[in-house]
């Protein structure tokens, strides 16, 4: 029991994860033409600066753990501190960049630096899917993506008919929210867990 509540902690913060992204892969180019009419070229431009970021921040992300697993005697903790801190980080920079939300440029910018928070879990989430896998990674790495696409589901609901009532800025603070969550969950992880008991020969 205890190694499904942990890999149904590490598959809830995939979850909100995966539906704080739902907001840059989906709902930015919309967002600009929406709130700032910006055109086709500029939204595509500026769109993309947010994965572009999350794509440094996975690279960031990896050589964070790297560091911190061959600085610190406990794995569990090298693995909970880039997760926690990487989400948590990005809330906090989210909350920073509305203070720019006048201006799409700038947003836009800082969303670059949000993204890249946030992906640093990314490296965490998989390595912990390898060290509590054990033989059966393969099958935890899949149970894990599937139940974060469930938060490809939900996001779009939730963003949707926020936007649609209440306007763009709430979203965000929402998605800022999210990334809160997804960052706590991270200190009820344990990756020294195995989820299969793996007998010695």
């Amino acid at each position: 029991p205890r190694s499904f509540a942990n890999l149904g902690m590490l598959n809830v913060s995939a979850l909100r994860s995966t539906m704080a992204d739902n907001l840059y892969s989906n709902w930015i180019p919309t967002f600009l033409f929406e709130v700032y009419a910006l055109e086709f070229a500029e939204m595509g431009a500026y769109s993309a600066l947010p994965l572009l970021g999350g794509a440094f921040g996975g690279v960031v992300g990896g050589y964070c753990n790297d560091l911190l697993l061959a600085r610190l005697s406990h794995r569990r903790w090298a693995r909970r501190i880039v997760g926690c801190a990487g989400k948590c980080g990005a809330a906090v920079m989210l909350l920073g960049a509305l203070t720019l939300y006048h201006n799409p440029y700038a947003f836009c910018a800082a969303l670059f630096f949000v993204k890249l928070f946030a992906d640093t879990e990314v490296a965490t989430r998989w390595g912990t899917v390898t060290d509590i896998g054990g033989q059966a990674t393969a099958s935890v790495f899949s149970f894990n993506n599937s139940v974060a696409a469930i938060g490809q589901v939900l996001a779009p609901l939730l963003f949707g008919f926020v936007a649609m009532y209440w306007g763009w800025y709430p979203v965000f603070l929402i998605a800022a929210g999210i990334y809160v969550l997804g960052g706590l969950s991270w200190l009820a992880i344990d990756c020294t867990i195995p989820l299969v008991r793996e007998d010695d020969d």
